[in-house]
């Protein structure tokens, strides 16, 4: 006879499927914090398309965890650990510190952009339309020019932060803006240490493949 599903495994069960729904959107960005890129953030933001499904199993997983930690003691075998009521209750806790967590992971998009104060829209700082005019200013307006980029994969609240993190991290990059309604993205920069080219490929090793649109 096959042994039942223990509470335990259940919440193991329902951990590993919200990493699962929460890896196509936390994951990429991770990624691009820590200086990781290639194909892994394309791996990562492909599993959105089973992000559903990952949902559905932490959800049944935490719900069978529920129901075994909540059922009537009398229906507990004796010697088994919900018998017991100090056990139950430590059982319970647990329970319920990793099902927050599991729940705050997976809805980790709904809130990621509160904790990132830079306004993605800001405009291109003054220095760089007008740097004759400031002469504390390192660098000249003619230095810099700024690409238009078309960016895909661009689904969730977290994924413009993502590749705007991976655009500022190009050496040679003074700002970079996304508008998500448009998907896309307008990075000034010096054209001596970056090229469009090379902040496409920075896009795609986020995870987000671009084009670019315009350079001027």
């Amino acid at each position: 006879m096959s042994r039942p599903w223990t509470t335990s495994g259940s919440l193991l069960g329902g951990v590993a499927a919200a990493i699962g729904a929460s890896a196509c959107c936390a994951g990429p960005l991770l990624l691009v914090v820590l200086g990781v890129g290639g194909a892994w953030g394309s791996r990562l933001v492909a599993l959105e398309l089973y992000q559903p499904y990952f949902i559905g199993a932490a959800l049944a997983f935490f719900g069978y965890a529920f129901f075994k930690l909540y059922r009537k003691s009398k229906d507990c075998a004796p010697g088994e650990a919900c018998a017991i009521p100090a056990v139950r209750q430590r059982q319970r806790l647990i329970f319920w510190l990793v099902t927050f967590a599991s729940v705050a992971l997976m809805s980790f998009p709904l809130y990621a952009p509160l904790f990132y104060r830079g306004d993605p829209m800001k405009p291109i700082p003054i220095r760089i339309l007008f740097a004759a005019v400031l002469a504390s200013a390192s660098v000249k307006a003619d230095d810099f020019r700024t690409v238009t980029l078309d960016v895909t994969k661009m689904d969730c609240a977290v994924c413009p932060i993502t590749v705007r993190k991976a655009l500022e991290k190009v050496p040679g990059v003074e700002t970079a803006r996304l508008d998500f309604k448009t998907k896309r993205a307008v990075v000034a920069f010096d054209p001596a240490k970056t090229s469009p080219e090379a902040l496409s490929r920075a896009t795609a090793d986020a995870g987000f493949p671009s084009s670019v649109k315009q350079v001027q």
